[in-house]
Formats: structure tokens, sequence, C-alpha cells
């Protein structure tokens, strides 16, 4: 065991480690609290050789962040000066770097992958919508776009090869995530500069929304959130579903249900999935006590919690 220390305040908090055994995360930089109410706190990389680094910060006193690739290049946000405001930031081994959002005061950066493409979301100069971005290599956002008429999406991951998953939703006013004033929300794929819902390259008949694609792997397969009939999109967190989809290609040709894709509607064959999904055990927990639980495993991961009018990040666990 390894104390990794802090960055001269009270406490460090460990979120990831990479193949090489990077260590990052973020820590208090003082013990005085400021005006938000906590100590301010600075995103850090650890390794045997460098040992903790503090990466700085762009002006404000708080971060989040978000995902450690294996050639240690961290994402997330941060917040600027004042702390009213937080941009998607990348750490790409050698200098921080300002992401930057559609001309709105806030974006997050939620993955990077091993070439340093890294997605996000970001809101415009109207502080209400925002849209699925992407960055390579740190450089000019790009707006990923919405399936149809909706207003608001995100991008949750991307693999090696580029594909890009998250969701898109249509939101009557202020886009924040997750809101009982959600009209449509669907699981999304970005692939050859399209996006495609997800619900369109499955059976139809499945019996399952899919509302949220949060990871896909280098071999293309999905896995997310979806919503069986009778469930409202702001309770899927509580009463969802998990499921993966193993695209029917070459290398997956023989799974179970790929056989069904020439049966498929037209929409759905030029990339078909074979869909699965697992029903979760009946809990005796609140919905209080589980909304805790959801915070305390993606609260400091990867936005899910509400986007806060007020930019504050929650309290670090």
């Amino acid at each position: 065991m390894k104390d990794l220390g802090t960055l001269g305040g009270p406490d460090a908090f460990g979120q990831f480690i990479n193949d090489g055994g990077q260590v990052a995360g973020f820590s208090y930089t003082s013990s005085i609290p400021g005006p938000s109410g906590f100590p301010p706190f600075d995103p850090f990389v650890w390794d045997k050789d460098m040992g903790m680094r503090d990466l700085g910060n762009f002006g404000g006193t708080q971060c989040n962040p978000f995902y450690l690739n294996n050639r240690g290049e961290l994402v997330g946000s941060m917040n600027l000066s004042g702390d009213q405001s937080a941009h998607p930031f990348l750490w790409n081994g050698k200098k921080l770097i300002d992401l930057g959002t559609f001309g709105g005061s806030f974006g997050q950066a939620n993955w990077v992958n091993e070439a340093g493409d890294v997605v996000g979301f970001a809101n415009f100069s109207d502080e209400v919508t925002f849209h699925a971005a992407s960055w390579r290599k740190g450089k000019k956002i790009k707006d990923l776009g919405t399936v149809g008429s909706d207003n608001c999406s995100a991008a949750w991951d991307i693999n090696a090869n580029g594909q890009i998953v998250g969701l898109s939703f249509a939101e009557k006013g202020l886009c924040i995530y997750p809101s009982s004033t959600i009209t449509a929300q669907r699981a999304v794929l970005w692939e050859d500069g399209s996006v495609i819902d997800l619900n369109t390259r499955i059976d139809p008949d499945s019996g399952l929304q899919l509302v949220l694609a949060l990871e896909i792997n280098d071999r293309g397969e999905i896995a997310g959130f979806g919503v069986p009939p009778g469930v409202q999109l702001k309770d899927f967190e509580f009463h969802g579903h998990a499921f993966v989809l193993i695209p029917c290609d070459d290398e997956h040709g023989d799974h179970e249900g790929c056989g069904d894709a020439a049966d498929m509607p037209t929409a759905a064959r030029s990339v078909p999935f074979a869909q699965s999904s697992t029903t979760p055990a009946q809990s005796s927990r609140t919905a209080s006590e589980m909304q805790s639980r959801i915070q305390t495993r993606f609260g400091l991961s990867r936005g899910f919690r509400a986007w806060q009018r007020e930019y504050r990040l929650q309290t670090p666990r």
C-alpha cells in the first residue's frame, strides 16, 4: 500500500487508474473553505516517477475529473474564476487545455480515447440548450448534433474506431438532465458523420425503449439503459433495465438474434443489432436511497447528476 498524499489540503480522492499504473483524481489544495463552502481542489495525476502532480485550474476553485486513458490524458469539467461557469478540460500529459463551449458558460468532457479524441457536451450562448461535442486532440470543438428535432444531446464515450455513443432528447425548457419535462429521449450512436437513433436498429418488438448509450468498446458493442413499457423517462435510473447491443457484423454474425436481421424493418437493416437486457431484482431501498447510490457511483464520474444552473459541484465523495 502506498499513501499518495495530497496537494496541500486535508483530503485527496483517487478515482481512476490506467494500465500504466497512473492514478488520477482530485485533491484539496488547502483547508480554508471558499465562497462555495468547500476548500479549493484541483485535479491530479500521480505516477511513480513524478509523484502527485497538480494539473492546475482555470481560476476557479472546483473541478470534476471524468476519465483517464492509458496515455495519461485526463478529461473532465473545471470551474472558471468566480465558480459560476465551468468548461470542459483536457490534460494532454503536458499542459491543461480549456476545450471551450458553443458560446455558453458550461461544458463537460466525458471521455478521451487512446488517440486523444475527446467527447462530451457543451451549451450555447442562449444558456438553455446543449449539444454533444467532440474535440480532436484538444483542438476546435465540433457539434455532433441531435436526432431529428431534439434540442439537446450529450456524448458519453468514444472507441478506438471513432464511434461515439450517448443520448439525444427533447426538452421543453432548460436542458437539465435528468428532468421531468423531457418529452422524448433516445440512446444514439454517432458514426461516419451521422447520428443514429439506436431504437431504429433493434427489433421493434423488443419491448424496451433505449434511452442512454453509456459505453462502446472497440468491437462496437454498446452498453446502456432502457425503459420497459409503463416506466416514465424521468424514472429510468430507478426502474430501467440494462442492455447490451451487439452488432451483427462479420465478427458477431453467429450471435443469437443476428439471424433475424433480415426480418427487421428496412431502416434497421443497415446496422442491425442483437439486443439483450437484464431485469434488476426487486429492491427495498427507497427512491432517495437509490438516488444517493447512483450519485455516489456516477456523480463525480460522467454527469449522472442534474446540470445545476449555478454550475457548482456536489460535495466531494
